[in-house]
């Protein structure tokens, strides 16, 4: 079912900081599939779960994507500028791409793809919804949020630099901690990320915000500006909504980055999986299932 209807009319921005300061949504909306999110396990019933949705535009476009609960732009749930995740109880809903437009009339159309997943409550890659206080915020971030994300460089793990003492440079000792990295994980890929920075201020190489984390939770680890540290190796789940592709990531090792238009960080481990890159725009959850294995994981199994 394809339709063109009016856009949010205000209120509901972004978890990824769109938000509605001077921004429009009055350009010519898109033809965008109008489809309920239902369960599909062939019961009668309907999961609640979180819907990530994106709308991939090209460089001269700015399409923002939507979420109402009516064809009707006084239904608006959420509006975000490039990438939306909610957690929504069952029922219909429906996504809609609307290019940006200016105050002053300026318009951004151009060809998009939309993409758009839900992973229900009961599933491998269900999330917590309870917001996060961030440092230097002044509201919390409502949880799952998705933004641009950093490419984070490696930590110090338990098992490296005994004695108390930390590399000397940004490369003193990588090669050892990749070899035993890809060892302790499992994960193969070319590493080429050196250790965090020293002196921030007063931080050695590698060293993260906490305790030294073990091997196989610093192979897939996150960081958000946490104003509150999350329990050391508190599992969370990292989605990428354009691919479906999914990790389970260690968090409460690193705390950052500071620029809060940013939602966090994430090794590279994290980004070669699900095939993104520094800035890239994907999904931070808390996993509901605390006993996952940190890794790639099948969100449909």
């Amino acid at each position: 079912m394809f339709a063109v209807v009016a856009g949010c009319s205000g209120g509901g921005g972004g978890a990824d900081g769109g938000g509605d300061d001077g921004v429009w949504d009055a350009g010519p909306d898109g033809d965008p599939g109008l489809d309920g999110f239902a369960d599909t396990d062939g019961d009668s019933g309907q999961d609640a779960g979180d819907v990530v949705a994106d709308a991939g535009d090209s460089d001269d476009a700015d399409v923002d994507i939507q979420l109402l609960t009516a064809v009707d732009s006084d239904a608006c749930l959420q509006r975000a500028n490039i990438g939306l995740s909610r957690h929504i109880e069952p029922g219909t809903y429906f996504l809609i791409a609307d290019s940006y437009s200016t105050s002053g009339g300026t318009e951004y159309p151009g060809p998009y793809t939309l993409y758009a997943h839900f992973l229900a409550d009961g599933g491998n890659c269900a999330m917590r919804s309870d917001p996060i206080q961030r440092i230097g915020a002044s509201e919390p971030l409502e949880m799952p949020a998705t933004g641009q994300v950093v490419k984070e460089a490696h930590l110090v793990t338990d098992q490296e630099f005994s004695g108390g003492t930390w590399p000397q440079s940004f490369t003193d000792g990588i090669d050892n901690h990749y070899q035993l990295s890809e060892s302790v994980s499992g994960y193969s890929m070319n590493r080429t990320e050196p250790w965090c920075p020293c002196c921030e201020p007063s931080n050695e190489y590698g060293q993260g915000s906490s305790a030294r984390p073990p091997v196989e939770a610093e192979a897939f680890y996150i960081n958000m500006r946490w104003a509150s540290a999350p329990p050391r190796g508190q599992r969370y789940i990292v989605f990428n909504g354009k691919n479906g592709r999914a990790v389970v990531a260690a968090a409460g090792y690193e705390n950052g980055p500071g620029d809060l238009s940013r939602i966090g960080g994430a090794c590279e481990e994290i980004h070669d999986h699900l095939g993104t890159g520094h800035l890239s725009v994907f999904t931070f959850g808390v996993a509901v299932d605390q006993n996952l294995s940190y890794g790639p994981i099948d969100c449909e199994e």
